[in-house]
C-alpha cells in the first residue's frame, strides 16, 4: 500500500520519479509519502518505514508526519502537506544499495491513512527508490504488526447482570457528602464522609464541631454491615475548623485506615492532630490505633497484605512542589516517605497496591517531574503513572502524550491492580491525549478513559468515555474474577460498549446522571453498563467490590434520586451510598 510525492520548495515538481530526493541546497527538497491503513484490524504494536537508498548520505532525512489531504499530481508552497508532529525518526548517516528501515510506531494514533515527510537534514543530498521505480521489490514498504487482544472467560465467571440494588443515604441541614468506599472481606462497608450540621447515620445524631457553616463541616466514618445495617459511626471536627475525609481502606483483617486534611487541626481520638494532612489506622471496632499527621494533602491510600499503610498526595503550595508517598508500617512506624520534585505543580490522586507489594501511583503534572532516574516530558497537563517497589525505589514511570493547551486537567483519578499485576486506571482530560496507538479527543468539556496496562508499564487496552457533554470516569476496581468495574457521571446519551445508556432530562436538557459499567480485564469485552438518573444534581466519589463482586458508590445529590433516595426539605445536599448486584 503506498502512495509517494517529490516536492521543492521553488515550485511545482511532477510525479512520475523513480527517486525520492532530499537534500537541502541548493535548494531544499523533500519527498513525502501516503500509506492507506484501512485495511489494519487490530492494534498497531510496530511499524517500520522502509526505503531503498539509490544515493547515500552523511546525514539522511528525518521523517515528520504530515497531513493526508493532498494531491499525488503536484505539490507547491500554498498546497504542499503540512507538517504535523515529529520528527518520529532519524536515519543519520546511509549507504548506498541498502535498505534504511525507521521505526514510526509512535506516529500511529488509530487513523485511516498516513502520511510521512523526509525532510532534509544535510547539504549532501540522498536519494530513495520511489513507488515508480522500475523494480517493485525496491518501492518503500510500511511494514506494520498489529495484534487483536483475544476473550477468555475467567474461572468462576458467571452470567452478567449489573442490577441496581438501591442503597442509602444521610442528610440533614447543609451540605453532605460520602467521598469514600471500602468494603471487608465479609462483606463489611466503611463509609467516609464529609458533614455540614448534625447527622445520623443510623446510631444517633453526630454533632457538628465547627460553626455549622459549610466551609466548616466535620468528617464521618460510619460502618455497615452486609446488609447495610449500621454497626459504628464516629464523627471529627474542630471549632472553626473544617476536616476532609478524602479516601477510606479496610485490609483483610478489618482495620480501617483513612486520609485526610484540616485547616485547624483535629482529635481522632489520640489527641489533637496539627492542621494539615493526616493518615490514621481504627481498629475494626472503630477505636484509634494510631494518627500522624503527613506533609502536603493526602489524597488515596491503601493497605498491603501485611497491614502496611500507603498514602499520596502532594504539596499543593508553591514553590516546592512535590509529589508525595508515604509508607507505615502495620503499628504505625514510618518506613519511609519519598519526594518527587515537580517544576510546575502535580496533584498525586490514586495509590494501589500488587500482589508483591509494589505500588502503582497515578494523577498529573504540569511542567516536569522527576521519578528518580527518569524526567517526565515536559507538559503544561498530563496524567502520569508511577510504579515503586516495596522498598520505595522507582521500577518505571510514565507519562501520558497530552494536548499542549494549558488551561485544561488531565489525570489519573483512580488506579486498581489485578493478582497477576495488570493496572487498570481512569480518569478524566480535555482537549486530547494518546493512549496506546489512538489519539482521543474529549467530545464534551471533559471526556473519560479506562487504561489498561501491563505490570511493565506498556498500555494493554483502552476505552474512551465521552459525549457532547461532560463525562468524569472517577472509580476503578477489579474484582475476584478478573472483571474491571468503572463507575462516574455523565449526561446525555453515552455507549459504554453495549448499547446508548441515556439520562432522564427536561426540556431544558439533560440531568446528571451515574453510570457503571464491566469490562473483562484481559480484552476489555463490554460486560454490562448501566444508568441511573433521576433528575437534579448527582456526584460520585468512591468505588468498591465485595467478595461477592456486588459493586458500592458513594457520592451525593441534590433533589431526589428516585426511591430510597429522597430530598430534603431545604434542598440540601445528602451523601448516598449506591449498590449494584455482580
Amino acid at each position: 500500500m503506498g502512495g509517494c510525492i517529490h516536492g521543492q520548495r521553488s515550485g511545482v515538481r511532477q510525479l512520475q520519479h523513480r527517486e525520492l530526493r532530499v537534500d537541502d541546497a541548493p535548494s531544499q527538497m523533500e519527498s513525502y509519502l501516503r500509506f492507506d491503513l484501512s485495511v489494519l484490524t487490530g492494534d498497531v504494536v510496530s511499524a517500520k518505514l522502509r526505503l531503498f537508498v539509490l544515493k547515500g548520505s552523511s546525514n539522511g532525512p528525518a521523517v515528520w508526519t504530515t497531513s493526508v489531504d493532498w494531491d499525488e499530481t503536484f505539490i507547491q508552497a500554498a498546497s504542499e502537506p503540512y507538517v504535523e508532529s515529529g520528527p518520529v525518526a532519524n536515519a543519520g548517516a546511509i549507504s548506498e544499495g541498502r535498505w534504511l528501515e525507521l521505526d514510526v510506531t509512535g506516529a500511529f494514533l488509530g487513523a485511516r491513512a498516513i502520511s510521512f515527510g523526509l525532510m532534509p537534514e544535510s547539504t549532501d543530498g540522498a536519494a530513495f527508490a520511489s513507488r515508480q521505480h522500475p523494480n517493485a521489490a525496491l518501492r518503500p514498504q510500511l511494514v506494520v504488526k498489529t495484534a487483536r487482544v483475544s476473550c477468555t472467560p475467567s474461572s468462576g465467571d458467571s452470567p452478567a447482570s449489573g442490577t441496581f440494588l438501591g442503597g442509602q443515604s444521610w442528610g440533614g441541614p447543609g451540605y453532605q457528602s460520602a467521598t469514600g468506599v471500602a468494603t471487608g472481606a465479609q462483606g463489611q462497608r466503611v463509609v467516609i464522609a464529609d458533614y455540614d450540621g448534625s447527622v445520623d447515620f443510623g446510631g444517633g445524631a453526630l454533632p457538628n464541631h465547627g460553626t455549622g457553616d459549610i466551609s466548616d463541616n466535620d468528617m464521618a466514618l460510619v460502618k455497615l454491615g452486609a446488609d447495610g445495617s449500621h454497626v459504628w459511626s464516629k464523627g471529627f471536627g474542630a471549632p472553626g475548623s473544617w476536616v476532609n475525609g478524602t479516601d477510606v481502606a479496610v485490609d483483610t483483617t478489618g482495620h480501617v485506615a483513612v486520609v485526610g486534611h484540616s485547616s485547624a487541626g483535629v482529635d481522632l481520638g489520640g489527641g489533637l492532630i496539627a492542621a494539615g494532612g493526616f493518615v490514621a489506622k481504627f481498629s475494626p471496632e472503630g477505636s484509634l490505633l494510631w494518627a500522624h499527621p503527613v506533609e502536603g494533602y493526602p489524597r488515596n491510600v491503601a493497605f498491603d497484605g501485611e497491614g502496611q499503610v500507603f498514602t499520596v498526595g502532594d504539596t499543593g503550595v508553591a514553590p516546592a512542589h512535590a509529589l508525595l508517598v508515604f509508607k507505615f508500617g502495620a503499628t504505625g512506624t514510618q518506613v519511609w516517605d519519598k519526594r518527587f520534585p515537580v517544576t510546575v505543580a502535580a496533584r498525586g490522586e490514586a495509590i494501589a497496591v500488587g500482589p508483591s507489594g509494589e505500588l502503582v501511583v497515578g494523577g498529573s503534572y504540569s511542567g516536569t517531574v522527576t521519578f528518580g532516574a527518569t524526567v517526565l516530558p515536559e507538559s503544561p497537563a498530563a496524567p502520569f503513572l508511577l510504579k515503586l517497589l516495596p522498598s520505595g525505589q522507582v521500577a518505571w514511570a510514565r507519562g501520558v502524550l497530552a494536548d499542549s493547551y494549558p488551561y485544561a486537567e488531565r489525570s489519573f483519578l483512580d488506579l486498581a491492580v489485578a493478582p497477576d499485576g495488570t493496572i487498570a486506571g481512569v480518569g478524566s482530560f480535555s482537549q486530547w491525549i494518546r493512549l496506546g496507538t489512538a489519539q482521543g479527543y474529549s467530545s464534551g468539556m471533559y471526556s473519560g478513559f479506562l487504561l489498561v496496562v501491563e505490570p511493565t508499564g506498556s498500555d494493554r487496552w483502552w476505552r474512551w468515555l465521552g459525549n457532547e457533554h461532560s463525562t468524569f470516569a472517577r472509580g476503578v476496581a477489579i474484582d475476584p474474577v478478573g472483571d474491571v468495574v468503572v463507575m462516574g457521571t455523565f449526561r446525555g446519551t453515552l455507549d459504554f460498549g453495549g448499547g446508548p445508556r441515556t439520562t432522564q432530562g427536561d426540556g431544558q436538557g439533560p440531568f446528571e446522571g451515574i453510570f457503571v459499567a464491566k469490562y473483562r480485564l484481559s480484552c476489555g469485552e463490554h460486560r454490562w453498563s448501566h444508568q441511573i438518573s433521576d433528575g437534579g444534581y448527582v456526584w460520585t466519589r468512591g468505588l468498591s467490590v465485595a467478595p461477592d463482586r456486588s459493586i458500592s458508590l458513594t457520592g451525593q445529590y441534590v433533589h431526589g434520586f428516585g426511591e430510597g433516595f429522597p430530598e430534603d426539605g431545604d434542598s440540601s445536599i445528602r451523601a448516598a451510598l449506591f449498590q449494584f448486584s455482580p
